[in-house]
């Protein structure tokens, strides 16, 4: 990089960002520890294999982190509330709120609204809860 600033990239990095996140931190608190933007973070993780990997380890761990967290307050109070399960669901298995288009054939519409989102969420909550 002629002419440009040295960059600030350790091979460090990869240990300390791993270890950041396995506490629950984002990328931009990563970033924020190494004085970075979150640009930088994201070019880093563009051009160093090894920064790469450890972001998607680390990513990895930090959803372990908050999945935990959600798992053991549901079970101090025995229950689920629906913004809990609603998030488990989002992080967990990349469940969305989004309204989904069904286009088959000639032209058949599902569409689900919010009312149906937040009914199948309540009966989810109550099945979570050991009620029937």
């Amino acid at each position: 990089m002629a002419g440009g600033r040295p960059t600030k990239y350790k091979r460090l990095f990869c240990e300390q960002a791993v270890g950041l996140m396995g506490q629950g931190c984002s990328i931009v608190q990563v970033a924020a520890e190494f004085n970075v933007s979150k640009d930088t973070i994201f070019e880093w993780e563009k051009v160093h294999s090894e920064f790469s990997d450890s972001l998607a380890i680390g990513r990895v761990k930090a959803e372990a982190f908050w999945e935990k967290i959600l798992n053991e307050q549901a079970q101090l109070k025995n229950t689920v509330t629906n913004g809990n399960l609603a998030l488990i669901l989002k992080c967990r298995y990349r469940w969305t709120e989004k309204q989904d288009i069904d286009i088959r054939g000639d032209v058949g519409v599902t569409v689900t609204t919010p009312e149906e989102r937040k009914k199948r969420l309540e009966e989810l909550t109550r099945k979570a809860n050991g009620e029937h």
